[in-house]
């Protein structure tokens, strides 16, 4: 994509992935999480996502039809120019992305590892034949084009998913809604909807600080450091799909809790490693990109923040969700949320894309403890010094790699070097259990 549209339509790129994220979290209304917290509990899993679906998706089909007229002035406010075309794609791609939604959760509380994997491999496929067919055929690298892209990888999600569970929502079609679990659901739902729009103004701030104050080629490069984040997006993934479902488990099951501090130690050792690992081979990006993107390499670990540090905080707010304490959720988003647009506004017209990255890591970092210490607080206590002490280090070396990384007198990769020996030594308990566990398992 990089090397075949301009750096102005990456950055476009950013806005469409942010306004789909949008509708969705704001649409689902919270009970994609609602019927993953009652799925084990209810009498009726059918009507349960009938129940969840049918609500949001109503009012996502109102709100778009309602938008359609405006198709052009909305595209200019999103993208820059007036162009009907991109808002009728995007909003085919929001609908999709909702459906996607709730199909795959269906799979994830059925614990259907090579489905779920699947759907996540063959969207990244289908781009890349896309992409490989344009080049083929030489043709026009338009933005326009760049949606059909992505508008076919997301069509490619809900049939895979749509295949993969036609019994349940086949089933879920002819169920009939039960009003006790519908007014449920609402109860546990309804706020993670603030919560939902405030996580995702805390995932979106920066892109809309740079479509303010900045231009769409320093939101290409912050958008670039993101796709190279996916890497750490990929762990975030896994961790969040099965870590969940797998607790509300045991609690079903009245199984023993305290595994959970083993688990939060082996993230933590996984995430600082990511972390350091990043840090150390991320000139190779250089030899990957164009020119125009050499500061991709300086800021990626600053991006690298946004998934792994959300990763980290799944481990640790597991209390919350196993007592349904989902009003928390929504002040807590909010907190992290106005750090991160207070720093953006400080940070972006001076640095750019840089500032943007040092914005997002150090409201991620809040957005961490706040959820750690409203847990402890609700649930039982746990360790957390080693938690906050690693991620600090982690990010002042991150944020002085975004700011000085091509000015530091010896190269950025031998600091980040140094870290990862200090972190062999810090985990090296956690990292002789899970040889031992990897051991046990190979016999």
């Amino acid at each position: 994509i990089a090397w075949y549209f301009p750096l102005e339509d990456i950055g476009r790129n950013n806005v469409f992935q942010i306004f789909t994220s949008f509708l969705v979290l704001l649409f689902v209304l919270g009970l994609d999480q609602a019927y993953g917290r009652e799925f084990h509990e209810t009498k009726n899993r059918f009507s349960l996502f009938k129940a969840c679906f049918i609500p949001g998706f109503v009012c996502l089909l109102i709100t778009l039809v309602a938008t359609v007229p405006f198709a052009g002035d909305i595209s200019k406010l999103l993208y820059g120019q007036s162009n009907p075309l991109w808002y009728l794609i995007t909003v085919g791609c929001v609908i999709l992305s909702f459906a996607a939604r709730f199909l795959s959760i269906i799979v994830r509380m059925q614990e259907r590892g090579l489905a779920y994997s699947a759907s996540q491999v063959l969207p990244k496929l289908v781009v890349l034949a896309v992409l490989v067919s344009y080049v083929t055929f030489d043709a026009d690298s338009t933005y326009a084009n760049l949606l059909y892209a992505n508008l076919a990888s997301i069509l490619v999600v809900v049939i895979v998913f749509g295949w993969n569970t036609k019994e349940d929502w086949m089933h879920a079609a002819t169920a009939k809604i039960n009003r006790a679990e519908l007014r449920r659901i609402f109860r546990f739902g309804i706020p993670l909807v603030g919560a939902g729009v405030a996580y995702w103004g805390l995932s979106a701030t920066s892109t809309i600080a740079l479509r303010t104050y900045s231009d769409f080629k320093e939101l290409g490069i912050y958008s670039m450091a993101m796709s190279f984040a996916g890497v750490a997006i990929i762990f975030q993934t896994i961790f969040s799909t099965v870590w969940m479902p797998t607790v509300y488990k045991w609690v079903a099951a009245n199984e023993d809790l305290k595994k959970v501090d083993a688990v939060t130690g082996y993230v933590l050792t996984a995430v600082c490693f990511i972390f350091a690992l990043a840090g150390i081979l991320s000139w190779v990006i250089d030899y990957i990109l164009p020119e125009e993107y050499v500061q991709v390499k300086y800021i990626l670990m600053c991006c690298m923040a946004q998934p792994l540090l959300y990763a980290m905080s799944e481990a640790t707010v597991v209390g919350l969700n196993i007592h349904r304490k989902s009003m928390h959720a929504f002040g807590i988003a909010i907190i992290a949320l106005v750090c991160n647009a207070l720093l953006s506004v400080i940070l972006v017209p001076k640095f750019g894309a840089a500032g943007a990255a040092i914005s997002n890591a150090i409201a991620y970092f809040v957005f961490l403890v706040a959820r750690t210490e409203v847990a402890v607080r609700f649930w039982r206590p746990i360790s957390r010094f080693k938690i906050y002490a690693s991620v600090v280090c982690i990010l002042m070396l991150a944020i002085t790699t975004a700011l000085i990384g091509n000015l530091m007198v010896v190269h950025y990769s031998v600091g980040w070097a140094l870290l990862t020996g200090v972190l062999l030594v810090w985990f090296k308990k956690e990292i002789a259990d899970l040889v031992k566990f990897i051991g046990k398992r190979a016999d």
